[in-house]
């Protein structure tokens, strides 16, 4: 039993890369509550929990077959041997590795204590408790990530990857920019997901029902500018719980200095609960409107002989102005298939 006793929330084969020369020994890291830059800690000890799964084993095994799975496709990419079928592995695992670290746990255990903070004969639960249920969250929601479009990052510039503890990240700047009601749910229109998988090499999944990628190289996005690693780098700063990895110690002046640059931009807080209150008004409000709403619509059929000259002929165009009336029931439908997404959730 003791063999399973050390259990990573973010496995060895993600850090690896990320390693002194890929060896798997030894990675330089800046702990960010101690504040303090550590050259070439052991890796093994990183990222990791005693028991955080379970005790026996059974599902750190699991685990471990998915990470030899995505070893593998890695593996082949590197060598410029993938297939396509390695995109979807590579999209899995990033969902995965989000619903699987000791912060996705602890994010559930907080969002649980604040639900239930006016139920003092709640049941406590144990964080291992929330792992699980992030963990099959995880997979009953894997369908959900066909929609997306997976591509593979190629830096070609003078600035590395590094890797955060955290280091699956999902933003969506559809919903932000354009909506302005930020969501990062399965289910969001424009949902991006990006992690780090060599310092040069990344996996990118998003909708491209929203978003569209030009310049491509063989079908990898390929960032040639500094600025553009320096960006995809401070989504690991943002995103990072305690810590962030990187291979070369003769760059830690310059992630030191971006990870300040942004540290303003962490959250303390990852969740926002929202509790649904009746509103009285709401059916007598629902009432009035189709009440409204039947006044205004054009009668067909058998009553057609009772509709007021004055309501709309047929199509909704007045006999008044001339002018074609929109009905509620027009206003409510989206005006694209994006809205109609972005309403659906």
């Amino acid at each position: 039993m003791a063999e399973h006793k050390n259990q990573h929330y973010t496995p060895r084969c993600l850090l690896k890369p990320f390693t002194l020369n890929g060896g798997g020994r030894a990675i330089n890291l800046y702990a960010i509550k101690a504040n303090k830059l550590i050259p070439g800690a052991p890796a093994k000890t990183q990222c990791a929990r005693s028991y955080l799964y379970d005790e026996g084993g059974a599902l750190e095994a699991a685990l471990a077959k998915l990470e030899g799975d995505y070893s593998n496709a890695l593996r082949r990419l590197v060598n410029d041997e993938y297939v396509e079928d390695d995109l979807n592995t590579f999209r899995f695992f990033a969902h995965l590795q989000a619903r699987r670290t000791e912060m996705a746990a602890q994010r559930l255990a907080a969002l649980a204590e604040e639900t239930f903070a006016d139920m003092p004969d709640a049941p406590p639960m144990s964080l291992r408790y929330h792992m699980l249920q992030s963990l099959d969250a995880c997979f009953h929601t894997e369908d959900r990530l066909q929609g997306l479009k997976t591509r593979i990052i190629e830096n070609r510039s003078r600035v590395d990857f590094i890797i955060a503890d955290d280091p699956a990240v999902f933003t969506n700047r559809f919903t932000e920019q354009r909506l302005n009601k930020p969501s990062y749910g399965l289910h969001s229109a424009g949902l991006i997901i990006t992690m780090p998988l060599t310092p040069k090499l990344a996996v990118m999944s998003y909708d491209n029902g929203v978003y569209t990628v030009s310049g491509l190289e063989r079908g990898r996005i390929v960032i040639k500018r500094d600025a553009d690693a320096i960006l995809m780098n401070e989504l690991q700063f943002i995103n990072a719980s305690s810590t962030f990895y990187f291979q070369n110690w003769d760059d830690r002046n310059d992630y030191l200095a971006r990870f300040k640059s942004v540290s303003e931009r962490r959250l303390n807080k990852r969740f926002r609960v929202t509790y649904a209150v009746l509103d009285r008004e709401s059916p007598r409000r629902l009432r009035r409107d189709l009440s409204s709403a039947r006044r205004r619509t054009p009668a067909v059929g058998r009553d057609a002989h009772r509709a007021p000259r004055r309501a709309a002929g047929a199509g909704g165009v007045s006999r008044r102005d001339g002018r074609r009336r929109r009905s509620p029931a027009r206003a409510l439908r989206p005006r694209s298939r994006l809205q109609l997404r972005a309403q659906e959730w």
